[in-house]
């Protein structure tokens, strides 16, 4: 049973994407993947986001994940190795059941400082090779490999027995036909030819790129479809009340527009997918994008900022539209700090968005080495007990002869 622990080099990068994709890519090879998130980074109770995806998505249960609070709690109190004492327990729990275990690993942002440190002492407890998952940029190799160095050296370098690769995702640079979406999984799509140009590029600045030491496992296309939010998804991002839910839960928002200028000068913003904003003392706007969807074109929808929301004698005369579910919301905000929270608003899989993550994990593991997976399911290595596995195990078989330490 082989453990592999996805690092993420930075916030943005499709972490959950990167682990759902890989698990999915094992099953379609028929190797049964578990997965595991020792340490929670939100303050919630529920599972955490790429947990409960993977339920939705595999039917399959895992453990849950360590609380926030109590990960900062013993890391504030120098009791690091509990910590992954504990996370080793979790990892035994669901390993009996699976070939390999697909572990995510902490994500370093401005909140929790320890993350790398963690992540380090995570690999050497669980003994797991060490994915990294970055983003890249073809038109910027240096950068892209640069961003991959900084994150090695925690893990001892290209040349280390516990790095086994990297997994670009959100790759930009690339032509649009590589960011097609699979119905199924289908390795063809693998743009093999951009991949060995990319790595040539990587090895003038790190001569490990692309080799045995350091493989690129993926170079996953950045998708503009796949990264779209649910109409449904914005409306606690900008304190919204809706007007009219409508279709909110199955139309997806491919751009937004304010409308601050005469109705006449706007009317080419009124298309498929358009997020439309304006005040809500600007009645044309909501007539406009009422004609606009009993015209036939389905506005992802409207957003109506200060003040009021519509009073019901003028949305009689919106009748039409409100039936061919545009959604509309209201919000207090005022329209820029609407504009300005919706271009903060992450890409993130909502967790009851189950139709993204499903064309996520298709297209995520389409692009993925099906050899390097096969290879790294079963690569016949001596397992390590690291101190903290070794801690665990001695507690386990103590409690099962009944006798003390």
């Amino acid at each position: 049973m082989n453990t592999i622990l996805l690092i993420p080099t930075g916030e943005g990068v499709g972490l959950t994407s990167a682990c759902l994709g890989m698990i999915y890519a094992l099953d379609c090879n028929g190797i049964k993947a578990g997965f595991l998130k020792p340490f929670s980074q939100v303050d919630q109770e529920n599972l955490d986001r790429t947990t409960s995806l993977f339920g939705h998505l595999f039917q399959s249960k895992t453990v849950q994940s360590i609380s926030h609070e109590k990960l900062t709690q013993r890391i504030a109190a120098g009791e690091v190795d509990e910590l992954l004492e504990e996370a080793v327990s979790l990892h035994r729990s669901i390993a009996a059941d699976n070939n390999v275990i697909i572990v995510e690993g902490l994500l370093p942002n401005g909140q929790d400082h320890f993350a790398s440190e963690l992540n380090a002492s995570l690999a050497q407890a669980l003994d797991a090779e060490v994915v990294l998952v970055s983003t890249a940029d073809i038109q910027n190799p240096r950068k892209t490999a640069e961003k991959v160095e900084a994150h090695l050296r925690q893990f001892g370098g290209a040349t280390s027995n516990r790095t086994a690769g990297v997994l670009f995702m959100r790759t930009r640079g690339l032509s649009e036909e590589t960011a097609q979406i699979p119905v199924a999984f289908d390795p063809s799509l693998r743009p093999t030819e951009d991949i060995a140009k990319f790595t040539a590029e990587l090895q003038k600045y790190n001569r490990y790129f692309g080799s045995s030491d350091l493989p690129i496992i993926g170079l996953v296309p950045f998708s503009n479809t796949l990264s779209v939010p649910r109409t449904l998804d914005i409306a606690s991002v900008i304190d919204g009340q809706w007007v009219n839910q409508g279709e909110a839960k199955t139309r997806r928002i491919l751009h937004s527009s304010l409308i601050a200028s005469s109705i006449e000068y706007e009317l080419n913003k009124f298309i498929a997918g358009e997020l439309i904003i304006s005040a809500s003392e600007r009645t044309d706007v909501l007539l406009a994008s009422s004609l606009a969807t009993s015209n036939g074109i389905p506005l992802a929808g409207l957003v109506l900022t200060e003040r009021e929301a519509p009073a019901p004698k003028l949305l009689e005369f919106c009748q039409s539209a409100i039936k061919q579910g545009l959604p509309i919301l209201h919000t207090h905000l005022n329209t820029l700090e609407t504009a300005q929270r919706l271009s903060d608003f992450g890409n993130e899989i909502p967790t009851d968005d189950t139709e993204r993550a499903e064309q996520v994990t298709r297209f995520v593991s389409s692009h993925i080495d099906v050899e390097w997976l096969k290879q790294h399911s079963n690569n016949g290595a001596t397992p390590r007990l690291s101190p903290s596995a070794f801690r665990h195990e001695l507690v386990q078989k103590s409690i099962a002869a009944k006798k003390r330490i």
